[in-house]
């Protein structure tokens, strides 16, 4: 089985309307220090989706978020990773719901 490691999936300019139904930032996500002890740190029932929890909960009160229109990361797909199957990880999925109506009460 050949395994495509460099599958470009381009993201779109910032928009908290689409990070609310799709983590389309993925693992590269950079915040301030200051901010991320701001927001407060992470919930264990949200573990295995911890980026997106993350994302959700500092967006809305960042200073600026911005999007480098470059490609500077790929997503290896190996067997048992969700970048191959996203049944991979069932815990994984209930964490991004977790995290998610985290996020909508909190707005």
């Amino acid at each position: 089985m050949m395994i495509d490691s460099f599958s470009t999936f381009l993201k779109p300019d910032w928009s908290f309307e689409h990070l609310m139904s799709n983590m389309y930032m993925l693992h590269i996500l950079v915040i301030r220090r200051e901010h991320f002890f701001k927001v407060g740190r992470m919930r264990i029932e949200c573990n295995g989706s911890q980026d997106y929890y993350l994302a959700l909960r500092s967006a809305p009160t960042a200073r600026h978020v911005g999007h480098i229109p470059l490609i500077l990361y790929h997503w290896r797909q190996i067997p048992g990773s969700t970048a191959m199957d996203i049944d991979a990880k069932p815990y994984a999925k209930i964490a991004q719901i977790r995290s998610l109506t985290h996020a909508i009460k909190q707005t």
